[in-house]
């Protein structure tokens, strides 16, 4: 039995898609990295990889969450079923304020003084970040449950390591492929006797 995605949901998600343009700052701050000067040099230049590589960690986090983002809308519309969509919900909801507090931050960092002050919105959008983790249910709720929706589609072992474990899975091999490992040592031990 589906349950239909509700209308609540449907804006939330939109609230998600709509933060994404906040966290557009990053635009801010790539512009502020290569226009303000420090001892003669563009920031970007004089504090070189620091800024560039803070640039870099915000590009990449705001296009993870933006094809997160553009996955769930997807499937809400392939679906229209909550149950099925309901840890992608959870992630986009546990995702964006980290989001938004990481790049606010960054844009901040690189703007200076002038970020701290009230002239940019940085310092408001670092602390609706904390908003945001509070208003939509707690992240740590989010997180929960998209933990427990991911744990369900897996079942444990009984056996003392993990089923990856390689000690594990080299006996496992050598169960598996002993006719050709004794073939093997068979032709290492000829091998040795004409060598000697």
């Amino acid at each position: 039995m589906s349950t239909p995605i509700s209308w609540l949901e449907h804006v939330r998600l939109l609230m998600a898609t709509e933060r994404q343009r906040t966290v557009g700052r990053m635009r801010a701050a790539a512009q502020r990295g290569k226009r303000k000067f420090g001892f003669g040099y563009a920031w970007s230049v004089f504090m070189g990889a620091v800024v560039q590589a803070m640039i870099a960690d915000s590009w990449v986090q705001i296009e993870q969450f933006r094809l997160l983002v553009l996955r769930t809308a997807w499937k809400i519309d392939r679906y229209n079923d909550y149950l099925m969509v309901r840890a992608d919900i959870s992630a986009v909801k546990a995702a964006m304020p980290q989001v938004l507090h990481d790049v606010a931050s960054r844009a901040l960092q690189i703007h200076g003084s002038l970020g701290v002050s009230h002239e940019m919105p940085f310092a408001a959008m670092v602390l609706e970040s904390f908003h945001m983790g509070l208003a939509d249910g707690a992240t740590e709720v989010h997180k929960i449950t998209l933990a427990r929706q991911v744990l369900k589609d897996h079942r444990g072992t009984e056996e003392l390591f993990p089923t990856g474990h390689i000690l594990r899975k080299r006996e496992e091999a050598r169960a598996r492929f002993a006719d050709v490992l004794a073939e093997f040592e068979d032709v290492e031990a000829e091998h040795a006797l004409v060598s000697s």
